[in-house]
């Protein structure tokens, strides 16, 4: 049975993959939020002509979605080499 406290040879990466399921679930949350703010403000029956022609009523809400859309990939950019990271040592989940 594997002793889950760390040693001196087994440095402990929790903290790293913890820090990387935070960041691709609040990622994941963000990416429905942004689904929400688009279905509310902007409708979603917008054709990309109807876009172009509202877009003086709608762009405040496109503005928050490219930055929702940005946050987002931030997070999932944190996410990303967490398990790889984590996995490349010792004594970790992957033994």
């Amino acid at each position: 049975m594997h002793d889950p406290r760390p040693t001196r040879t087994q440095p402990r990466h929790d903290s790293i993959l913890r820090c990387g399921g935070r960041a691709g679930v609040a990622g994941s949350i963000l990416m429905l939020v942004t689904f929400v703010v688009v279905a509310v403000f902007v409708g979603m029956d917008i054709t990309p002509e109807r876009s172009l022609t509202a877009f003086a009523d709608i762009w405040p809400a496109r503005m928050v979605e490219n930055t929702l859309y940005l946050a987002v990939l931030l997070l999932w950019i944190v996410h990303a080499p967490a398990p790889g990271t984590a996995s490349d040592e010792p004594g970790t989940c992957s033994d």
